[in-house]
């Protein structure tokens, strides 16, 4: 088994390392400055893609015993169990143990995995998101979903519609999103409330959020979330 896969596009992609002029050679000289995982990160598969994605609500450590691990907590345990492990199981060698425990008596559930080469790429892909702009729309599409995912929220705005938010610190890992979304026809806006450091990428508009959850688009698979943006816009 492959350790990274490739994706479809993989001859675009590759072009695009051979080629670094015909994209922005500078830019690329500098998102790339001080790594030495660039095929890693480039050519690395939807699945990683989405790992990327979802990296914000986790832990990448490093030392110990253990050596790299990727640790990522949650109360969903559908989500963990039937999105996030399925992932990873295809992006590590068949020996490596990937399951979802219990954290104790409460709701919270756990993945931990011990790999250095899926640490190594994820921090580089979490540290330099302008990585993700010379991906494929799929792997782009992909991050994004890994985002909402991870940090997104399904909610009502203040008029009682259906509204879908992302958080982060970084404005722009949001901003990166948002291009991707529009490459869909989805729309969204942007705000950071008075006195805070997170800033909130908002997506309203009962046809808008469709186009988000429906066909090729980025939307949403974790399960409660997916659910609750559903039933808020069948109401």
């Amino acid at each position: 088994m492959e350790r990274w896969r490739i994706s479809e596009d993989e001859d675009l992609e590759k072009e695009n390392l051979k080629k670094p002029e015909s994209l922005n050679r500078r830019y690329i000289e500098q998102l790339f400055e001080g790594t030495d995982r660039i095929a890693e990160t480039m050519l690395a598969s939807v699945n990683i893609a989405y790992l990327a994605g979802i990296t914000e609500d986790a832990h990448l450590g490093q030392g110990g015993k253990e050596g790299y691990v990727f640790d990522i907590e949650s109360k969903s345990e559908r989500w963990l169990t039937d999105i996030v492990m399925p992932a990873l199981k295809l992006e590590l060698s068949e020996e490596k143990e990937v399951k979802v425990t219990r954290r104790g008596t409460r709701p919270e559930y756990r993945i931990q995995v011990w790999d250095k080469d899926l640490v190594e790429t994820l921090r580089v892909l979490f540290e330099r998101p302008g990585i993700v702009r010379l991906w494929s729309i799929r792997k782009q599409r992909a991050w994004v979903r890994g985002l909402a995912d991870a940090e997104g929220s399904a909610t009502r705005n203040t008029d009682k519609q259906p509204q879908f938010s992302f958080y982060n610190k970084d404005f722009e890992k949001l901003k990166i999103a948002g291009e991707i979304l529009e490459k869909d026809g989805v729309h969204f806006g942007f705000y950071l409330p008075q006195g805070r450091d997170v800033w909130q990428m908002y997506l309203t508009g009962r046809e808008n959020l469709k186009r988000f959850l429906d066909g090729e688009a980025s939307g949403v698979s974790h399960p409660e979330k997916r659910s609750r943006l559903l039933q808020y816009l069948a109401e």
